[in-house]
């Protein structure tokens, strides 16, 4: 059983997921609808009122993004209901959370270091020290589910970590655009050149020759370009080394982003749950449900 999210107070599926509803359904899969408002609202059987009662069937979720509690909600929701989530919470949190996926990238990842909210706020003393081991580099903010790359200069990019001032003021507009959805904490990583395929036309952004890669059950089963810019024929991505680092990822379906370095090795940019991934316009409904399948078959 496939779960897309409805849209708000309706039993009609979210235009942005309907195709690949019905991609599955061509593939003779299963699907109903979550009432994601009603779940974030915290009435989760108002949620599940368009889930029929299950026989211990495997299910997958595959909408937005969702936070860690409501996930949770979640999952408990659909085992009430006669489904085994197939995603359990904690294999959700070991690849939605930035935090929780440092340890096992080590040396695949930009260097990284996270200072964790302070009573629900920003532990600006904890901000400032870290500024200051990462000395005079430039760095990247994020809070340890998303970063606000696409407000490049104004709530990302730190030119260097040395000039704690100007430092502060793009984790300061951070912080504030985050708002109520800042998660965690505030992770400031290293920025590291990666090789450059062009520039985003509204944030001035760097574009750079990264690709999404979609795991299910340790295997990279969809391979992508992350942006709709293709990447100019290279050497291939080191599949069988990124699958080595994938043993260690205790989900059955996640995504990993990498990016070729300057120098032309790889790093891993970030890992994120699979079900709440966006699909790269390049990449079709149809073929995303066939990576899906086995999880379902």
């Amino acid at each position: 059983m496939l779960l897309f999210p409805a849209l708000p107070f309706t039993r009609e599926i979210d235009p942005d997921y309907a195709d690949e509803r019905d991609a599955a359904r061509e593939l003779g899969l299963k699907s109903a609808l979550l009432d994601d408002e009603a779940l974030r609202n915290g009435d989760v059987n108002a949620a599940l009122r368009g889930l029929p009662t299950g026989n211990q069937n495997r299910l997958l979720y595959r909408g937005w993004m969702l936070g860690e509690h409501d996930y949770s909600a979640l999952t408990a929701g659909v085992m009430d209901r006669g489904y085994l989530p197939i995603t359990s919470p904690d294999a959700y949190a070991a690849c939605h959370f930035l935090s929780h996926t440092l340890d096992v990238l080590e040396d695949w990842t930009p260097e990284t270091l996270f200072v964790p909210l302070l009573d629900g706020a920003v532990d600006w003393a904890g901000v400032e020290a870290a500024l200051e081991s990462l000395g005079p580099r430039p760095l990247i903010v994020k809070d340890d589910v998303k970063s606000r790359k696409h407000e490049w200069l104004e709530a990302c990019f730190i030119p260097d970590a040395g000039d704690t001032a100007q430092a502060l003021r793009v984790i300061e507009t951070f912080a504030g655009r985050q708002g109520d959805a800042l998660t965690g904490g505030i992770a400031l990583r290293v920025f590291e050149s990666f090789r450059a395929i062009g520039t985003h036309p509204r944030s001035g952004m760097p574009l750079t020759e990264e690709y999404r890669l979609f795991f299910v059950n340790g295997q990279p089963a969809l391979v992508t370009d992350y942006w709709d810019i293709a990447a100019p024929d290279t050497e291939p991505l080191p599949l069988d080394e990124l699958t080595r680092l994938a043993v260690g990822i205790a989900s059955p379906f996640f995504t990993m982003d990498v990016a070729r370095l300057e120098d032309g090795g790889w790093r891993v940019v970030e890992l994120g749950d699979a079900q709440m991934a966006g699909r790269p316009g390049q990449v079709s409904a149809e073929a995303l449900m066939r990576a899906i399948f086995p999880l379902l078959s």
